[in-house]
């Protein structure tokens, strides 16, 4: 059986200069995607280990074909380096150059040892492995939720490269008679290599789509001031709530809360330090609440919580951490610091409640009622025990 190397060493480089033109294109006219150039760098010099080891072997040049192997590490490293600094994941350039002095002298020690090309294709088979294996880990630290499709696909193509080197390697160095049609095994190689490489791009697209509509679900989702959840997101959590309530009567309650007199703090002192006090209130209530517990800025300086698990004396304890946390905050302002003060009002569900209105109406009413006697603290819609 034959195989056309040139041929399919000469579709290998298309597609991957192909790749490399649209990465560069990225880079170059779309600075959102923040694409770094080492990743079209990487997928431009990926073939010469083809093209470098191909004109050694016709040359009959040993110096040139090693030249050619060696010089392929610098691809894959590169690609590797570029998807790992366009999602924040650091990895020590000193190991990939210990990685690297690795690689090429194991190279020129099989070309010292006359083993020939099957056994610069073992190496070469290895390093592939390796790589597998490194991407896999990359994979690993992205978001399953934001990156679902991104993962799935690369872990896939891991799992192939994987699976192939590693039959590779074994047919090498236990298959009978694999030592002299290298060709087979080039071929395949080749093959594999652009089935990969065109899944890997692909990849690196979908995970930057998947992080653009992850960015703009978080955007329509939080308050771009405060970081919050907006209004929309406190209605759907509730209701979820209310619907836990009514399968298995689990007790929640919500808080709704305001800055005192936060118009006075606009008109005296400007809208970057109302601004600086909404976060501040953002920070305190974060600091107070557990992560089960949900924190939505509704509008202006109107917040509200809502406290799953959680009884009417132990809210109004919550809602009194906030406070205090508020009060111990001094706001910096060109005109010295000021403090500020809070007004809140807590309710929890009722045996009687059918509606998530009513609920909330009965936190909107301990509110008004603080407010009446004189707001700076915290008044409950009564005493009745948590349901």
């Amino acid at each position: 059986m034959t195989f056309d190397l040139q041929f399919l060493i000469v579709v290998h480089c298309a597609m991957m200069l192909s790749f490399s033109a649209l990465f560069a294109g990225i880079t170059l006219f779309d600075h959102e995607w923040r694409m770094p150039w080492s990743f079209s760098i990487g997928y431009l010099v990926a073939p010469s280990v083809m093209v470098a080891t191909g004109i050694g072997m016709l040359l009959g040049s040993p110096i040139l074909t090693v030249a050619g192997l060696i010089s392929g590490f610098a691809g894959p490293c590169l690609a590797c380096l570029g998807g790992a600094r366009l999602f924040d994941v650091r990895w020590p350039v000193n190991r990939w150059i210990l990685a690297f002095l690795a690689y090429a002298e194991a190279h020129v020690g099989v070309a010292t040892a006359g083993y020939g090309m099957v056994g610069h294709l073992l190496v070469v088979n290895l390093t592939l492995l390796g790589f597998a294996g490194i991407v896999a880990l990359f994979v690993k630290t992205l978001s399953v939720e934001d990156h679902r499709l991104g993962r799935s696909l690369f872990l896939a193509v891991s799992a192939f490269t994987a699976i192939m080197q590693s039959i590779r390697v074994f047919l090498i160095l236990f298959g009978d008679g694999y030592e002299e049609p290298w060709q087979m095994m080039a071929a395949t190689m080749i093959v594999g290599a652009t089935v990969v490489a065109a899944f890997g791009g692909a990849g690196m697209v979908v995970l930057i789509a998947e992080r653009f509509a992850a960015q703009i679900r978080r955007q329509a989702r939080t308050d771009s001031l405060t970081g919050l959840l907006v209004r929309r997101v406190f209605d759907d959590q509730i209701i979820r709530e209310m619907d836990r309530w009514r399968r298995h009567r689990r007790p929640f309650a919500v808080v709704l809360f305001d800055i005192d007199h936060f118009k006075k703090v606009n008109d005296n002192h400007g809208h970057d330090i109302g601004d600086e006090a909404l976060r501040l209130i953002a920070r305190c209530g974060r600091a107070a609440l557990r992560p089960s517990d949900v924190l939505a800025r509704l509008g202006g300086d109107e917040f509200a919580m809502i406290l799953p698990e959680t009884g009417l004396k132990q809210a109004v304890e919550v809602a009194h951490r906030v406070l205090d946390g508020i009060r111990e905050q001094a706001l910096a302002t060109p005109k010295g610091p000021i403090h500020l003060t809070g007004s809140f009002g807590v309710a929890n569900v009722r045996e009687t409640d059918d509606a998530v209105e009513t609920i909330v109406k009965r936190a909107d009413e301990a509110l008004y009622t603080i407010k009446r006697r004189g707001r700076n603290g915290v008044a409950s819609s009564d005493d009745e025990p948590a349901a």
